[in-house]
C-alpha cells in the first residue's frame, strides 16, 4: 500500500469596480471559490499559480494572494485598454485573489483493502 502526498490550493476572488482617477468604487462581488490547482510537489502548486496569476504572487505560511486588473469578462487588460481605462473610456475591475495552501495524503487501496471493504459492506446486510 503506498501513500501520495499532493498540495492543493484553493483560490477565491473578489472584485470591486476601479476608477483611474477615483480608485475602487462602490461594492466588491465576493465570487466565493474561484479556481483550485493540483500538484506533487509545493514548487510546482507555486509555478501554476504564478502562471495563472500572471502578475506577482505574495506567499504567506499556507496563504497566497495577489491582485490585477480585469476586464469585465474577468479577462487581463491590453494596454490599450488599459490606456482607454485611463481616460475614463473604459471599465477595469481590481481583483484580488487569495489561495489558501493544503497538503493532502491520498491512500492507494491495495487488493486486501478493496476485498475487505465489500466484506465488511456484505456482512451490514
Amino acid at each position: 500500500m503506498t501513500k501520495i502526498k499532493i498540495f492543493k490550493a484553493v483560490i477565491f476572488k473578489t472584485t470591486i469596480k476601479d476608477d483611474y482617477n477615483e480608485g475602487e468604487i462602490g461594492e466588491g462581488t465576493d465570487h466565493g471559490k474561484w479556481i483550485d490547482f493540483e500538484e506533487k510537489s509545493i514548487q510546482a502548486l507555486l509555478e501554476k499559480i504564478q502562471y495563472f496569476a500572471e502578475v506577482e504572487v505574495y506567499r504567506f505560511e499556507n496563504r497566497i494572494e495577489f491582485d490585477r486588473w480585469e476586464t469585465i469578462d474577468g479577462m487581463i487588460p491590453t494596454k490599450h485598454g488599459i490606456d482607454l481605462w485611463k481616460r475614463g473610456e473604459k471599465a477595469l475591475y481590481s481583483a484580488r485573489f487569495e489561495a489558501f495552501i493544503s497538503e493532502v495524503t491520498i491512500k492507494d487501496f491495495d487488493d486486501d483493502d478493496i476485498r475487505h471493504f465489500f466484506c465488511d459492506l456484505k456482512s451490514i446486510e
